[in-house]
């Protein structure tokens, strides 16, 4: 963790404490899914997560907002998700994703606001909205996708451009509601509908899973602890061991 004297994120675990998230369920387009996931990892399905999050109360990291997109994907005989893109507001948040666990996070501007009975999520990066959500409560029982257990393949380059210091499949499980949405630290839940807009740009091609289908929304506030994860292969020496 670096620099040494002065790390830009403490050890684990963290605990997140009151958390906000808003989140978007569909069908997205196969073919793109397909073509998006790592090599590594296989396609299951072509559900799909939109999501903002706010945590505002971190142990162990400054309070931030986050969002993206998480598809469903499968390695070997384990069934979760992938993180296709993340997009986080702090410089911690973003090394710590990056560095232990293998997520995709880069910096942007993540807002998420709530009003009566609607919650509104938007990230922008380098001046364009990449991604809004729209949620409105409703009566509704959206059907919810396995999304869990994640699913990283993990890379860091070598310096001298011979290929990778590191190239492993991470599985990363949570505790709380992350993993189990009835659990106990699920302070408040609701359902509803909501309208999903992707934009975009040459380095953040999110339209690509479209045309998408949004089937049903979630708001939920609670509580969960972020942990180790797994390293359950590693390609590091150009093949795969599985761990």
């Amino acid at each position: 963790m670096l620099p040494q004297h002065a790390p830009l994120y403490p050890e684990l675990p963290y605990e997140y404490s009151g958390y906000k998230r808003v989140s978007l369920f569909g069908h997205a387009n196969e073919d793109a899914i397909r073509r998006l996931l790592p090599p590594s990892l296989e396609y299951v399905s072509n559900e799909f997560e939109a999501f903002v999050l706010s945590a505002p109360d971190v142990e162990g990291l400054s309070p931030y907002h986050e969002g993206g997109l998480v598809v469903s994907a499968g390695y070997d005989d384990i069934d979760g998700a992938h993180m296709l893109c993340e997009y986080v507001d702090d410089d911690g948040a973003v090394a710590a994703g990056r560095e232990i666990w293998g997520y995709p996070k880069k910096m942007a501007d993540v807002t998420l606001t709530e009003r009566d009975d609607a919650v509104r999520g938007t990230i922008s990066r380098n001046g364009t909205d990449i991604l809004e959500i729209s949620f409105k409560d409703a009566d509704v029982n959206p059907t919810r996708p396995q999304l869990f257990p994640r699913l990283q393949n993990k890379q860091i380059p070598s310096a001298d451009g011979s290929g990778y210091d590191v190239n492993q499949i991470v599985k990363m499980s949570f505790e709380g509601d992350s993993s189990d949405f009835d659990a106990d630290s699920v302070r408040e839940r609701r359902t509803g509908t909501g309208d999903l807009t992707l934009n975009s740009t040459d380095t953040d091609p999110l339209q690509e899973i479209e045309p998408f289908e949004v089937t049903g929304g979630m708001v939920t506030y609670g509580d969960f602890s972020l942990g180790t994860g797994e390293v359950i292969a590693d390609f590091t020496q150009g093949e795969s061991t599985d761990v």
